[in-house]
Formats: C-alpha cells, structure tokens, sequence
C-alpha cells in the first residue's frame, strides 16, 4: 500500500466528500503480475508495464489518457523487477539481472516523467550456482527496502536499503541451524527508521509434545544489536498471522486467527503488541468464538464452535492509540476444490462471503465486533475477481466488491465508521463498460485516491475512484 503513514483508522464521525469514477485507456501487458501504478504526481499518474521483454513507464493525465511512455533501458532484457515505488517526485526501482555469470542487483532513479537520474548497485553476489529467490519488503512510508533470501536452510541474508538516499544501509545473516529455524515459517517487516524485524513461528504442529512460540528478533543496524523476544502463543496454534510495524508506537502487533492441537482450524482471534522499549511486557490476548457470532456469518444456525478453516486473516489496520482492527473474511475454495486445485484440475466451486471486523484495544480487550455481509459465488476462474478492496480514511474504512463475480454486475461498498457502524452503497455498474474489476489487487495512493485494474487478456484498464 502507497504511504498513508497519518492515516490510521481514527474513532471520529466525518463525512465523506463526492466519489469521482474515471476509467483509463488499455495498457498492454504480458500477464496478470506484468503492471503497477507506481505513483501520482504533481500532473501525472505512473504506471509501470511489461510486455515482451519491454519494460515501460507510462504517464497518465487527469482525465487517463497517456501522454508519454518510456522504454526503461536495463542491462538485461531478463531482468527481474523487486521494487516499484514513488519516492517524494521521483520513481524508484530496483531489479536484479545475471552478467557472465554474475548476479547483481541494482537500483534506478527516474523522474516523474520518465527521464533517467541516477543508479547504484545494491548488491553483486558474484558467481552463483544458484539464483538467489529474493524477496521484498517495503517499510510503512516507502522510503526502505528490504531484500531478502534463504539459502541451502541454513543462512537467511538480508539487504536494508535507503531508497530516498539510494544508500545500503545494512548486510545481516542469521543462522537458522539454530533451533531448527529453516523449517520453521519466517515473516519479515522494516521500520521506517530501517530495523529489521523477522519472525519465526515455531512449532506451529499438531503435536502435544510441542509447544508453539512466535521467535520475533529485531536488527537495530545502527547499534548492530540483535534482539531477541520469544513469545509463548499458550498450548495454541497460531492458523493464520498478518503483523505489521506500528511506528508511531514502537511496536510490532499482530492480530491474526488460533486454532488449538485437536484440530488445525480456527476457534478464535488474537491479538498480539511487541513493545521494541526495554522492560516493557508483551500483550497477548486470545478470544474465541460465539456460536452467535459464528451463526451470523455463515448465515445459519450453529450450535458449537467446532472450528473453520474457511476464514482468512485478510489485514489489521492500526489504530493510533497501539490497537487494532482485525479484518477477517470467509473464503470457501471448499475441500473438494481444494483437492481439485492440488490435482491440477480447476476448482468445481469457489465462495468469498462475509467479513467479520473486530476492534481491540491495546490492552487486548474488545472494543466492538462487526460482519458485513456478501456473497460472491463463481464455478469457472479461478477467484481472482472475488474478495474486495479495503479504502482507508481518517473518516472511515471502505469495503470495495463484487455483487457477482462476472462482467457486467454492479459494485458496492460498505462504509465502517469508528464506533463499527456500517452502510452498504451501490457505487457502480460495470454492465455497459467492459470491465471486470481485480479488486484484490487495487492500490490506495493516497487519502483522496484508489485504482482498482481490470484485466482481459494481454490488456490492462484502470478505473480510478477519487473523492472530491
């Protein structure tokens, strides 16, 4: 998400101003993964794109007309792009490419209209039998980078970068021989002040032998100090996680679903705040379901929590005070589908349903309970048009979604104030348009502005919603 640091979910009643639709040109791409909005800028909207082994930058004017493109001239026609973002008025982008045998990754600096301005190399590997699988993780500002990649199970090598400055800011490896950490599941996460912080969920198994910790480490590069901060998750399983930074608090928190070692399933949500300040303890609060909470969403009568492994921890959106609002939603690529998917046959049905919204407090305590309801069925993609699209303000959250998942249906949204009212809008119809809108895959840019793509084959429209 683009750099919306101020815009944390306030509890405040604001209204909101007049929705502006726009619908782009068409874009060619090569695949679904091949574009990016990069940015908008003082009179262009960037968006990146790949076809053919060409790599380009496009400009947009207000009205989504381009008004100019550029050919980004790399080193490599296979290169691998790791980064797009606007840093301040300028694009960053870093790629890595192979030069006689070499691996490198580097870094470019474009203006907002394309026109080179300077690069520098991240990293050279040197000779390599194997291609480093990098990953990348964007502080909460976008302002650092972190690379990353594991090599052999036994060394996880890391990269900070200063992507304002264009300067390397750090190199760390841990060594995961210890405690058996290459088999354990890793998530990593960088302030905006360039710490590292990585997580290990250990002994995340069915097992009673065994008892599941989250292992959270954090790099302070400016003190070269590795901290540790182990975390007991209470004879439970942890089902499924979304952590992120909390800068303006210090901390890490996440909010995710448990589940316990009878079954692998979720019976309940948690939350969890990691104060990176000394002596200052964790909190770590568990609540499990109610049948009545469980009978709204799935919409018929449940007389037990037996647990369900159709929900998805889809994010947490902070709060300023150190809480949460944990945003979960049912997704039924049933067990059937499942199995259809791991056989390599195309699922035979596919449900996104309703989502449950909780606000916690700091402290772990319940501050409101909430589910929005929608049903999105289909029987022939392969869900990539389900789910919706999360708009956030200082006034409200906005649920952006389907009504159905096929061309020409019409879109709605849920208005989420910060006391957990709601209210359901008709925003658009898509019938006479030709659109068919990606809504997992839509970019907020900034407090007045959202895309959401739509994508046919080899052909990209980007439909802009602006509030006024």
């Amino acid at each position: 998400m683009r750099h919306l640091s101020w815009i944390y979910f306030l509890f405040c009643v604001l209204p909101l101003s007049a929705q502006e639709i726009t619908v782009s040109e068409e874009i060619p791409i090569s695949n679904f993964g091949d574009y990016q909005v990069v940015g908008a800028f003082d009179q262009h909207t960037v968006v990146y794109s790949a076809m053919n082994y060409e790599y380009k930058l496009r400009g947009l004017n207000k009205a989504l007309k381009i008004v100019w493109e550029k050919e980004l001239e790399l080193e490599r026609k296979q290169a691998q792009m790791l980064g797009l973002e606007q840093v301040n008025q300028d694009v960053f982008l870093a790629y890595s490419y192979q030069k006689q045998a070499e691996f490198i990754v580097k870094a470019r600096k474009y203006d907002e209209r394309g026109n080179f301005i300077d690069s520098t190399t991240i990293k050279n590997y040197g000779r390599v039998t194997t291609l480093p699988s990098l990953e990348v993780i964007r502080s909460e500002d976008r302002s650092k980078l972190l690379l990353y990649y594991v090599e052999g199970r036994e060394k996880l090598h890391t990269i900070g970068f200063d992507m304002e400055n264009m300067t390397l800011l750090w190199e760390k490896s841990l060594d995961l021989t210890k405690d058996d950490l290459y088999q354990e599941a890793i998530d990593l996460r960088i302030t905006d002040t360039g710490d590292m912080v990585v997580i290990f969920k250990k002994d995340n198994f069915r097992s009673k032998n065994k008892q599941h910790q989250l292992l959270i480490y954090r790099y302070a590069f400016r003190q070269k100090a590795l901290q540790s901060y182990p975390i007991s998750m209470q004879d439970y399983l942890s089902v499924d996680i979304d952590f992120q930074i909390d800068n303006k608090n210090n901390s890490l928190i996440a909010s995710g679903l448990y589940g316990n070692f009878t079954k692998y399933r979720a019976i309940g949500y948690f939350y969890l705040r990691v104060p990176f300040e000394n002596n200052v303890p964790h909190v770590l609060r568990f609540h499990e379901f109610t049948t009545e909470m469980l009978s709204e969403l799935l919409d018929k009568k449940v007389k037990k929590n037996k647990g369900m492994d159709e929900l998805s921890m889809r994010e947490g959106v902070l709060r300023r005070d150190g809480g949460v609002v944990a945003i979960v939603e049912y997704n039924d690529l049933s067990k059937t589908a499942r199995k259809n998917i791991s056989n390599n046959r195309p699922p035979n049905r596919q449900k996104f349903g309703s989502i449950l919204i909780v606000s916690i407090h700091p402290d772990g305590t319940i501050h409101w309970e909430t589910i929005l309801a929608k049903e999105q069925r289909s029987t022939v993609e392969k869900a990539d048009f389900g789910s919706f699209f999360l708009y956030k303000s200082p006034a409200a959250l906005l649920f952006y979604f389907n009504d159905d998942i096929k061309y020409g249906t019409s879109i709605s949204e849920y208005l989420l104030r910060g006391d957990g009212a709601y209210e359901r809008r008709s925003v658009l119809n898509t019938r006479d348009l030709d659109l068919q809108l990606l809504f997992q895959e839509g970019i907020q840019l900034d407090a007045r502005t959202f895309f959401i793509p739509s994508i046919s084959p080899n052909r990209l429209k980007l439909v802009r919603f602006y509030f006024d």
